[in-house]
């Protein structure tokens, strides 16, 4: 939306810089003609005796000279825009530029006085206005006209009445539409951007809800870790790019006569803190832990070869085994929950399904070995 709101005014800028240009082409094809006409044919057609054609000279010279700065101070404007005090800079050269030379010029030769006009100014002052504050505006503007109108009464102390008259009326009248169009122009870029800052904001909320939503349709709502979704999801990834991977199907050991003599409760209890236990456990960012289904987690080591899981998962058997819960209703002499791990190598190329049944088999190898191991062992 910042880039269509800048897009907006640049091409407002650049209107208004054509109607400059357009006119001010208009007037030097006029004035070029009339360097080829005699002083008789001049006086004829300003209803005077004679003029001098060497004035259109210094008439075409100054026409020239303020559309290279109009050419010029279009492109500095937009890239000082979001300075103010350096947008202020150039519109002040500008005004010294112009203004200077053509006081400079009617002062040289006051015969140039009658092509002595504010209507570049104007129209470039209105130009700048659409990057600044109102108030900046009515400064840059009164200032630039107090310019033109000292040079006015320097260069013409003879002008009449009716002529200043006409100046001060034209004064008052642009600096008024300039500061309807600057507080106008103003208010527009202020809802704007304000509008962007809701949009952007909503968009973080609604970013931040969606990947809540996604983080609960992929956790495991007792537990806290990934789900079987996630599970399939990532060993679907992984077999789409054929990278390797080691998966590890834990199971709780005599989890039933746990959850039979210590209620359902504290069955929940000692899940959540195995599954707390296995994410301390992990090393990598890239390792995950999953819920699988009732007492049963998947490990999945990413980019891992079969020694480097064994090596993971006998530390994390170990980790279960130290945190003590106690388990006093099992069949054989340990006392607090342990778990038995079967492990399953994959190197790309095997389909999910026979990597998660492999690891069952292993599973049940280590259950059938006595259970508080892994398997394969070496």
């Amino acid at each position: 939306m910042r880039a269509e709101i800048d897009r907006q005014n640049l091409a407002r800028l650049w209107i208004l810089a054509g109607v400059v240009v357009f006119l001010m082409l208009l007037f030097l094809r006029r004035e070029w003609a009339y360097l080829g006409m005699s002083p008789e044919e001049l006086g004829a057609l300003f209803r005077v005796e004679a003029i001098d054609p060497a004035l259109f000279h210094w008439v075409v010279g100054y026409r020239i000279a303020t559309l290279a700065a109009v050419l010029l101070i279009v492109p500095l404007a937009w890239r000082s825009r979001q300075d103010e005090l350096r947008l202020g800079l150039v519109i002040g050269a500008f005004i010294v530029v112009v203004g200077g030379l053509l006081i400079a010029t009617a002062t040289l030769n006051l015969a140039f006085r009658d092509a002595f006009d504010l209507f570049y100014l104007q129209v470039f002052i209105f130009s700048a206005m659409f990057f600044l504050r109102p108030w900046l505006a009515l400064l840059f503007f009164g200032g630039a006209f107090l310019v033109y109108a000292v040079g006015a009464n320097w260069v013409m102390p003879e002008s009449t009445t009716t002529r200043m008259g006409a100046l001060y009326t034209n004064v008052g009248i642009m600096t008024g539409l300039a500061m309807i169009i600057a507080i106008q122009n103003y208010r527009i870029k202020f809802r704007e951007l304000d509008a962007l800052e809701t949009t952007r904001r909503d968009n973080a909320a609604l970013q931040q809800a969606n990947r809540a939503i996604t983080l609960s349709s992929e956790t495991d709502s007792l537990t806290a870790v990934f789900n079987r979704g996630a599970l399939d999801r990532d060993l679907a990834q992984l077999q789409r790019k054929r990278l390797p991977f080691v998966l590890a199907l834990l199971d709780l050991d005599h989890f039933k006569p746990f959850n039979d003599h210590y209620g359902h409760q504290a069955g929940d209890r000692a899940l959540q803190a195995v599954a707390a236990c296995l994410e301390r456990g992990l090393k990598r960012r890239t390792d995950r832990v999953y819920r699988y289904g009732g007492e049963e987690f998947v490990v999945l080591l990413r980019d891992t070869d079969m020694a480097g899981g064994r090596v993971a998962m006998k530390a994390l058997r170990r980790q279960v085994e130290a945190l003590a819960i106690e388990h006093a209703y099992r069949d054989d002499e340990s006392r607090v929950v342990t778990v038995s791990i079967g492990l399953a190598e994959s190197d790309g190329q095997q389909l999910a399904a026979d990597v998660l049944e492999q690891a069952d088999k292993r599973l049940y190898e280590s259950k059938a070995a006595g259970r508080n191991r892994v398997m394969p062992a070496a």
